[in-house]
């Protein structure tokens, strides 16, 4: 799955985060200032993922075919 064509800009660095060159030393706090746009970032901090990605995981859980085996969740339901 290529991350930058899922609109994603930014696949290493952490949108509200400090320190490092990837922004991953100190994870968000109320005094590190976040990112004008989280929807362009993967990581929402070092450990997490924005929602954007949460969204992709979900749909593909639920709808998905090519990573989820042997059947995704509408199909599971639908038993």
């Amino acid at each position: 799955m290529d991350l930058q064509c899922l609109g994603f800009e930014n696949i290493d660095t952490a949108c509200c985060g400090a320190l490092g060159s990837k922004k991953g030393i100190v994870p968000c706090r109320s005094f590190v200032k976040d990112c004008k746009d989280r929807s362009k970032f993967f990581f929402w901090d070092p450990y997490h993922p924005t929602q954007g990605v949460y969204e992709i995981f979900a749909n593909e859980f639920y709808e998905g075919n090519q990573y989820i085996s042997p059947m995704n969740i509408r199909n599971l339901m639908a038993l």
